[in-house]
């Protein structure tokens, strides 16, 4: 098997929230973002993630996505040229979520630090 491509599909539970951080962290929308759906282009190679609305993965998955309270899902890990490229990549996270916060009051994202990974929930 050799797929010329290969993305990912991810739920959220906020169409606009999602699209609002990944632009504000500098991500490059790949095409028009739809109620249900917005998508990303991620580093070099342009790997692609769809965020879809939670709902619409769900009939989509034909089953039942994980509950996330209970654990992670999943997890990428993104490649920085040093450590303080990685420090500047923090900061950029924690302005973005600061930025979507102000425009929303409620859950808020959460971004928590295991060593050099960063992981970044936007469900509620």
């Amino acid at each position: 098997m050799n797929p010329k491509r290969i993305w990912a599909n991810v739920g959220v539970e906020n169409i606009a929230r999602t699209q609002d951080f990944y632009q504000a962290l500098g991500f490059k929308l790949n095409g028009n973002p739809v109620n249900d759906l917005v998508s990303f282009l991620f580093g070099d190679d342009e790997f692609v993630i769809h965020f879809f609305e939670k709902e619409k993965l769900k009939t989509s998955l034909e089953g039942n996505l994980s509950d996330l309270s209970r654990g992670n899902e999943i997890m990428f890990t993104l490649s920085a040229e040093s450590k303080d490229e990685f420090d500047r990549w923090i900061e950029e996270i924690k302005k973005a979520e600061q930025e979507i916060e102000a425009l929303k009051k409620g859950a808020p994202e959460r971004i928590n630090k295991r060593g050099a990974t960063v992981l970044i929930d936007l469900a509620d």
